[in-house]
């Protein structure tokens, strides 16, 4: 068997490197980021360490970016 090192980490909230698999959800939060009248809204769910509290992190400058308030809360 070929011994490797596995990438993914818990961590907990620590970004990781490389934030992947994440475009889908950052294009559909973009999408709804430009609507004029709010119809849509998105939930984010996931369990601890896949990353639900960094995805939420890396939406944060695009929000406010968009002049919508982000407020920070502690887990």
């Amino acid at each position: 068997m070929i011994a490797f090192s596995n990438p993914f980490r818990l961590g907990a909230g620590h970004t990781p490197p490389y934030l992947a698999g994440r475009e889908t959800e950052r294009r559909e939060f973009l999408r709804l980021l430009g609507q004029q009248t709010v119809s849509e809204t998105m939930v984010l769910t996931g369990h601890r360490g896949v990353g639900p509290t960094i995805l939420l992190d890396s939406l944060k400058p695009l929000a406010s970016g968009s002049g919508l308030i982000s407020p920070s809360l502690p887990a």
